[in-house]
């Protein structure tokens, strides 16, 4: 039940100042709305192959979200619910269910004063349950990895700018730094349209050791129009609104 990771693009980039570095956060969540989702198809090797619905809501002082992915060429589907801090994005709770074939993965999270522990159980038919525990350390702003795809259409950057910080996957149990930099898009063509400027954001930073896949985020007009697997032959891509 992993993900088939990247190799990674190095390159040279941009870094926007300290006091930005700082200040993204409290930017962004001041521009997040109060509810919205991505609504993707996801095209493996120019085949459909499944689709992706990540959603969120503010309520209080979290942020709630959702996920339901399906690959169908892999026999896998995945439903998620979170909740991460509405101010700074801090991961606060998960429950990730994952279907592939005839074996279900739960993972149970509760991040809490620097630590995330929880279980995580495989159930396969006829052959019982196996379930073990789970511990990480977590840095000072960290953030759940679901959260970069809701903040990412209300990033701040220009062309050549970049920020950096730590998120946490909850599948593999790992933390790792990312980078996310952002580029000329040009125009994206999905089953909602043709979206005629976009913004890319590639996000780096993990290595090949961690079962963590990356992504170019393609952007434009507050959502998510494109999402591409690094070192896959897999896009996801808005579909129409009467879908």
């Amino acid at each position: 039940m992993k993900t088939t990771l990247l190799t990674l693009l190095a390159g040279l980039t941009l870094t926007t100042t300290a006091a930005a570095q700082d200040d993204w956060r409290a930017d962004v969540a001041a521009r997040l709305p109060e509810t919205g989702a991505l609504n993707l198809r996801s095209f493996n090797a120019g085949e459909e192959d499944g689709f992706m619905r990540l959603g969120w809501r503010r309520n209080g002082d979290r942020i709630e979200l959702f996920d339901r992915t399906m690959m169908v060429s892999s026999d896998v589907f995945e439903s998620m619910t979170a909740a991460m801090t509405a101010d700074d994005f801090a991961p606060l709770d998960t429950l990730i269910l994952w279907h592939q074939e005839t074996a279900i993965l739960t993972v149970e999270t509760l991040a809490e004063n620097g630590r995330a522990t929880g279980t995580r159980s495989v159930l396969r038919p006829m052959q019982g349950e196996e379930v073990s525990p789970l511990e990480i350390d977590l840095p000072d702003g960290v953030m759940p990895r679901a959260a970069t795809f809701v903040f990412a259409p209300f990033l701040d950057l220009e062309p050549g700018e970049s920020i950096t910080y730590d998120w946490y996957a909850v599948l593999p149990n790992a933390v790792a730094s990312v980078t996310v930099t952002a580029f000329d898009g040009g125009p994206v063509d999905t089953p909602a349209g043709r979206f005629e400027e976009t913004l890319r954001l590639e996000v780096r930073g993990t290595t090949p050791d961690d079962q963590i896949p990356l992504n170019d985020i393609y952007v434009t007009g507050g959502e998510v129009v494109r999402i591409d697997v690094v070192g896959r032959d897999m896009i996801l891509l808005r579909r129409a609104d009467a879908e």
